[in-house]
Parts: structure tokens; C-alpha cells; sequence
């Protein structure tokens, strides 16, 4: 429930029990949902409720000081149920009934992100208009150049040149968002985006319910659901929006199986009871859209794992390329519940038990595709006196 919801056609009724429940629910709070069954007259719904604000309203938050927020939000689905009619074995009036239900969301919104990214003069080796806010120059010295006392010979006119850019220099500055101002990135950032954010979920119910005799019934049910996220970037950093794969994504994938069968019995009008058998898997994954590609290969780093997926990446300041860590999860459990009810004239003695096996396997991968620094003092000014980097 806290991951996807029941389909709101599936509830025939729910309750919660709170403060004060009876023993036979092991926990403080419990809500207990009736799934919705069919019956002798076939019958069914269909329902679509769409939402697009797209457009804007003149009072509604404008991330950037300009867009209104875009939402799209579209809610579909439907439901339907009745008997089961086998010709010349049986009527299935009062005997087998069968329902179905499917219920789905799609959403679209936007997430603005402010950042600071390199120019296109720093991607072809220009550092030439390296300033910060007090108007001091940032010079860039060659490391290859280092004599025997530490001394390094400055780049002419603070550019490199184009046969010393690695062909990691190329492929950061393909995968990285373009700057939408003139700002100098060393003051201030100089790209404002949004990114496009997507959340679909999708949920299956059948039920089947037969009834043996006036004294016995059996009622199984089965629940699929689905929630998947993803988000394009803004989250750890800002990549180029054609990108799909890269760093500053984010995605999470959460599936929901579940699955009971109940048997309920009247042993005498005074005594009846029901066992249910029932299993819970939810596996889940979230990460970045990186997870999948083989990052380290393409940018010509070191991946002693083996894995795939974005490496972390920073300079000394102002930029970033980052993601998020890769989780993953398998969450199972099984419940046999047997319970009883027995009315002796005015009282009623209700016994039973509870058995929950339950096996979890979690895993989660920190930033093992590597995480690299490069610092300006590789390319500073070094004293021979204290072995400072000067700028």
C-alpha cells in the first residue's frame, strides 16, 4: 500500500482498526480492505479523469519566475464482474463468480534546476576568462612542465591545446547541458532547465469466488501493480536534455504481487471459521537511468568492479556530474492465518493464529563504478617553499 495503491474499483469496503484493536491483529494500526466480488447480474464501470494545467494559472507558482508548472495527470481504468456460465456442466448462478479490475496514472511534470556549467570555450581548452567575483584570474599551468623545484610553465594565454584534451574532455562535453546565459560560471549560474519527470502506474486485480455448498466457499484473489519514476535530470547535476541514459537522472521501479486464497467453513450455525493463505512479493529498484550503460568504458576511466552505471565526478569548484547510488531490493512474504468464531448464547470466542514468514534481499551499490576528483592543483602554480599551489 505504501508503494501502489489498491485500484479504487477493486474496494468493496475497507476499515481501519486503531488504539485498542483486538488481538487477532498484531500490530497498533491495521487497515483491512474487502476486495469487491462478482455477482449473478454481469456488470462493470469505466472511469478517465484528465488534468492539464500545462497552459498555467495566472496565481499558480512560476518555478523560474516566468513558467507556470506544468502538470499533466490523466487517470484511466475500469472494472467488471459476474457469474462464471459453463453450458452443459453447470449454471454458475449462486456458484462462481469472477471480477476484474484496471486501474492506471500517467504523469508529466517539470523540474526546474539552476546550475553552473562549463562554457564552450572551456570545452575546446579556452580557461582564458576564468574570473571570480572580485575579478581575479585563475591561470592554468602546464603539470608536464614541472622542473626539479616544482615550477610549471603557464599555458600561453591560459588555452590548451587541442592535441592535450583527452577524449574524456569529449564526451563530458557532449553529455553536458549548454549554458543559457552569459554568465561567467565562476560568479554565478549560468543555466536555468527543466527536466521532464515521468510517473506511470499500473494496477491488475482478479478475483474468483466459488461457493462448494451452503457450508463451504473458496475466494482467490490476485493483485499486480506497478509504479514506475523516472526523471531526465536536475537530480546531482545537468546533463544535455537529449540525454537519457546519463548522470543527474533519476528512477525508481516498484512492482507489487500479491496474492490470497481464503476458505471459509460453518462447521454448525454456531461455529464457523476461515483460513487464508497468502504471499506478498514486491521487488524494487532505484538508481539513476545511468544504471544500465557502461560509463566508465565510454569515458576511458578505470571500473575494477566491473559495473555499470555513472562514476562521480567533481572539480574543485564550481562543477559537478553526479548520481545517485543503485538499490535494489526483494521484499517476500507468506502468511497462513486460520480464525475462528464461536457463539455460545450471548457471548461469542473468536481463536485463531497467525504464522508471517517473511525473507528480504537488499543490495545496494555505492558509487562502486568509481568516484573521481580533479583538483586545481594539478594545473596551479606549486612553490618550492611549502609546496602550496598558487593560482
Amino acid at each position: 500500500v505504501q508503494r501502489v495503491q489498491p485500484g479504487v474499483d477493486t474496494v468493496e469496503e475497507f476499515r481501519i482498526e486503531t488504539t485498542g484493536s483486538s488481538a487477532r491483529y498484531s500490530r497498533p494500526a491495521t487497515a483491512i480492505l474487502v476486495t469487491k466480488s462478482g455477482t449473478n447480474v454481469l456488470h462493470g464501470s469505466l472511469f478517465e479523469t484528465h488534468r492539464n494545467n500545462r497552459g498555467g494559472l495566472r496565481a499558480r507558482q512560476r518555478q523560474d519566475g516566468n513558467t507556470a508548472a506544468k502538470l499533466i495527470r490523466n487517470e484511466f481504468g475500469g472494472a467488471a464482474g459476474g457469474p462464471v456460465f459453463i453450458p452443459r456442466l453447470y449454471n454458475g448462478k449462486d456458484k462462481t463468480f469472477w471480477f476484474f479490475a484496471y486501474e492506471a496514472s500517467r504523469q508529466r511534470t517539470d523540474t526546474f534546476q539552476r546550475d553552473t556549467v562549463p562554457t564552450a570555450e572551456m570545452w575546446e581548452g579556452n580557461f582564458s576568462r576564468i574570473f571570480d567575483n572580485n575579478n581575479r584570474q585563475t591561470n592554468v599551468y602546464d603539470p608536464l612542465t614541472t622542473d626539479a623545484r616544482g615550477v610549471r610553465t603557464q599555458f600561453p594565454g591560459n588555452v590548451v591545446p587541442r592535441s592535450r584534451l583527452h577524449q574524456f574532455f569529449g564526451v563530458m562535453n557532449s553529455v553536458t547541458a549548454r549554458p543559457t546565459t552569459a554568465t561567467n560560471p565562476f560568479q554565478d549560474v549560468n543555466l536555468e532547465i527543466f527536466y521532464n519527470t515521468v510517473t506511470n502506474t499500473d494496477i491488475y486485480t482478479l478475483k474468483g469466488d466459488h461457493r462448494f455448498s451452503p457450508s463451504d466457499s473458496l475466494s482467490g484473489r490476485f493483485t499486480r501493480s506497478r509504479r514506475y519514476f523516472s526523471q531526465v535530470g536536475g537530480r546531482f547535476g545537468s546533463p544535455d536534455p537529449a540525454l537519457r541514459d546519463g548522470f543527474g537522472t533519476g528512477r525508481s521501479d516498484s512492482f507489487v504481487y500479491s496474492t490470497s486464497l481464503t476458505h471459509t467453513h460453518l462447521f454448525t450455525p454456531n461455529l464457523f471459521g476461515e483460513v487464508v493463505v497468502a504471499n506478498n512479493r514486491a521487488p524494487h529498484g532505484n538508481g539513476t537511468l545511468a544504471d544500465f550503460t557502461d560509463w566508465a568504458g565510454k569515458l576511458g576511466l578505470p571500473n575494477p568492479f566491473g559495473v555499470s552505471g555513472w562514476p562521480t565526478l567533481s572539480t574543485s569548484d564550481p562543477f559537478g556530474w553526479d548520481a545517485d547510488n543503485r538499490h535494489n531490493q526483494h521484499l517476500n512474504a507468506y502468511v497462513v492465518e486460520p480464525n475462528f468464531t464461536w457463539i455460545r448464547g450471548k457471548h461469542s470466542v473468536k481463536f485463531g493464529g497467525k504464522v508471517r514468514y517473511e525473507y528480504n534481499n537488499i543490495r545496494e551499490l555505492q558509487q562502486a563504478q568509481g568516484s573521481h576528483t580533479f583538483g586545481g592543483a594539478w594545473t596551479a602554480l606549486v612553490t618550492p617553499f611549502d609546496a602550496q599551489s598558487r593560482v
